[in-house]
């Protein structure tokens, strides 16, 4: 997920939001859920778990999924839908107290440092184009750079470094999509002073470079439609 390699097991799932680039080494059996939610709370909470990680009751969450795709899936009634929100809401709910269990086993009182996460997190997000220094980062938000690391990968299940790397490659893509400036202001704009490792990150997130990306979105755009 977004160029990071994980080995995944039967009690392992993933969580991938909106931006992430996905790539698989090898066809996976696995049960897919895709979410969408306008509750600021629900949104919150699902952006807070793990990119990756491991559930002690995997057991019971493949349960309730072989109940849905064995018993409700195929029944297009209104019982059956009722059901399936209902299954999914238990399966959200497993992984979100395992997640809370998680943030609460880290030393000190986590919550109370959200606000500061947060403020972190924007302050990443408005300024890729700079050289952030995480240092300094942490101690704007009165924490030290290990307990901020600890903190900010709990909240967003991912390091800051990966953050900031994300909302990098999200920028590209938007440039490249929407933008006909040349790659190197593309780089310079997503903070790489760098054209090359640019363009090298970019492919090793989304299998093709940059230039290739843009064209296939022309193509697209240019493409009759049906």
């Amino acid at each position: 997920v977004d160029g990071v390699f994980y080995a995944s097991k039967k009690d392992h799932f993933s969580c991938c939001k909106p931006g992430h680039t996905r790539k698989l080494t090898q066809p996976l059996q696995c049960y897919y859920f895709y979410i969408t939610t306008r509750d600021p709370q629900m949104r919150q909470a699902l952006n807070a778990l793990p990119v990756f990680g491991h559930h002690p009751k995997m057991d019971q969450i493949l349960t309730i999924c072989k109940r849905m795709k064995h018993d409700i899936v195929d029944r297009n009634t209104l019982d059956a839908r009722m059901q399936m929100c209902a299954c999914v809401y238990e399966i959200l709910s497993l992984l979100i107290r395992q997640q809370y269990a998680l943030t609460n086993s880290i030393p000190g009182n986590p919550r109370r440092h959200q606000q500061a996460l947060m403020e972190a997190d924007q302050y990443l997000r408005e300024h890729i184009e700079e050289d952030v220094d995480l240092c300094a980062l942490a101690k704007s938000s009165n924490l030290t750079p290990t307990y901020f690391h600890k903190l900010f990968k709990a909240s967003f299940g991912r390091t800051p470094i990966q953050q900031l790397y994300w909302y990098r490659h999200r920028a590209a893509t938007n440039y490249l999509r929407d933008d006909d400036c040349p790659i190197a202001e593309v780089a310079a704009k997503c903070g790489y002073s760098n054209q090359s490792y640019f363009c090298s990150k970019f492919k090793q997130l989304e299998g093709i470079t940059p230039s290739q990306f843009r064209q296939n979105r022309r193509r697209q755009r240019t493409s009759p439609k049906r």
